[in-house]
């Protein structure tokens, strides 16, 4: 089949009924379509189905990095759906930590579900920022991580060794932990 008789038919998927049907077709245009049906794709984060809007956030970057970022920050503020929240903002490790940090370190602060901070922290983590380091090895203790846990490892044993991680971030961000 061509790629563009492929394309239409996806397209198709994302007005179907069925909430999986939606789902598979946003993470297949996210695959083999282009930063054309971005627009496309986004309009589903109005979606009924919290599955549909979590496949949303985890592609937009792959769509168009420059235009997901607002659509991300929106999704981690006001989705009813704390997976769809999370999801967006470990999305955000794509950005270059000055794009995102304030925006993570101000909902670390008025996060309140367990879940999206071990997301924002893990993201945080992954840019150096030092005071989410013991917020994201709580939860990584949690048996339940051990998958995540492994693929942190570097990050947990450098700050074990009291290594000096030297982000590029702001004097203000650096202060704000402690």
């Amino acid at each position: 089949m061509p790629k563009s008789l492929a394309l239409v038919a996806l397209r198709s998927c994302l007005s179907d009924s069925n909430e999986f049907v939606r789902m598979v077709g946003v993470d297949a245009l996210a695959e083999i379509g282009d930063s054309t049906d971005f627009y496309r794709v986004l309009r589903l984060l109005e979606d009924s189905s919290w599955f549909v809007r979590s496949s949303v956030v985890d592609v937009l970057p792959q769509l168009s990095l420059k235009r997901a970022m607002r659509y991300l920050k929106t999704a981690a503020v006001k989705d009813s759906h704390w997976v769809v929240r999370r999801n967006a903002t470990v999305e955000m490790d794509r950005y270059h930590p000055t794009e995102v940090q304030d925006f993570l370190i101000e909902r670390l602060d008025k996060e309140k579900d367990e879940d999206v901070i071990m997301g924002i922290s893990h993201t945080l983590t992954l840019f150096g920022y030092e005071p989410a380091i013991p917020i994201w090895i709580k939860f990584i203790a949690d048996p339940f991580f051990v998958e995540v846990r492994d693929r942190q490892r570097p990050v947990i044993e450098r700050f074990q060794r009291r290594e000096t991680v030297s982000p590029n971030l702001p004097a203000r961000s650096r202060r704000r932990g402690g």
